[in-house]
């Protein structure tokens, strides 16, 4: 098998999905408009992703000895992400979501499964696996991923961080990233209401050449070496939005293995994210290359390849 050119490393989820038209007060009913049996976790469908979109990648990631675990190998292999070096611990259980997504507000509620979950750890890497490929996908700054940006740098490679939610481990670990792209959420939690360009030129100052904050349906801003830019976001009609910043960081190394700089790259991801976000869940819509660039160019969407996706996640994959 030929090396990868992104390696992503994270979580991977079992979720099941409801999109309603409203969330429901206490003791009120809400409908239910449809619901699908998919996967998540942030580096997991950004692999998945850039996987569809035909870039050579892989993830790692740790799952249970149970049949969720080998579903997730199965639709990472559908939307050809290798799987070669995930991990199987019999002793623990894959993670598991029920995701609530509603049409009122455009927002999406999680609700985690209680299960016993471990996290990668530093035992579970294969230092010239990973040195083999250019680019490093991580969710966490924990001492697996640590060491793992340590090995990509050796090799000449760059790291992509995906921060979600605000922790300091992030902040620590600024000076091993070569881009950053923090959400809205850690945005707010980080800055409040801050100029989003300063606070991205606060975060390049202590590493990374590379900082986009993404801003949901605002769009994104960034700087990066070629100076500061902003972008708005793609008009869809909206669905669900669960899994369009995990699209937008795999989206984005698409440009980045075909040399784009880096507004360019976020330009793509952005409209890969969009498209992402006319079915529920995160991987039912995810589009191939060509369906991007047409979108891009002309504003023409072709979601005919949804219907064929929606029904392969229209029942129950795993069970327990």
């Amino acid at each position: 098998m030929n090396a990868p050119a992104v390696i992503g490393m994270g979580v991977p989820v079992s979720d099941y999905l409801i999109n309603l038209d409203r969330i429901p007060a206490p003791n009120q009913n809400a409908r239910a408009l449809s619901h699908s049996w998919q996967f998540g976790g942030k580096a997991a469908t950004g692999m998945a992703a850039l996987g569809r979109l035909g870039v050579p990648c892989a993830y790692i990631g740790v799952v249970g000895g149970d049949s969720d675990g080998q579903a997730n190998r199965e639709d990472f292999e559908f939307n050809g992400v290798d799987t070669s070096h995930m991990v199987f611990d019999p002793d623990f259980e894959t993670a598991y979501c029920i995701v609530l997504s509603d049409r009122e507000t455009g927002g999406r509620s999680i609700i985690g499964g209680n299960r016993k979950v471990r996290s990668l750890e530093p035992r579970d890497l294969d230092r010239e696996f990973i040195k083999s490929a250019r680019y490093l996908h991580i969710e966490r700054a924990g001492e697996a991923e640590k060491l793992a940006a340590q090995w990509m740098h050796e090799s000449g490679g760059q790291a992509l961080c995906d921060a979600d939610w605000y922790a300091e481990s992030f902040e620590e670990m600024l000076g091993s990233i070569d881009i950053f792209i923090p959400s809205e959420f850690y945005y707010k939690a980080r800055f409040a209401d801050l100029d989003p360009l300063a606070c991205c030129r606060e975060m390049q100052a202590k590493g990374p050449h590379t900082v986009i904050i993404t801003l949901g349906e605002r769009g994104c801003v960034g700087v990066c070496p070629e100076g500061a830019f902003s972008l708005p976001a793609y008009k869809v009609d909206i669905v669900d939005t669960t899994g369009a910043g995990d699209v937008f960081h795999g989206a984005y190394f698409y440009g980045l293995t075909r040399g784009w700089a880096a507004q360019q790259c976020a330009r793509f991801a952005s409209a890969a994210a969009a498209i992402k976000c006319t079915a529920i869940g995160g991987r039912a819509a995810l589009p191939d290359s060509q369906t991007v660039i047409k979108f891009m160019e002309t504003g023409e969407l072709d979601l005919s390849f949804v219907a064929q996706r929606l029904k392969r996640y229209s029942s129950p994959p795993f069970v327990g």
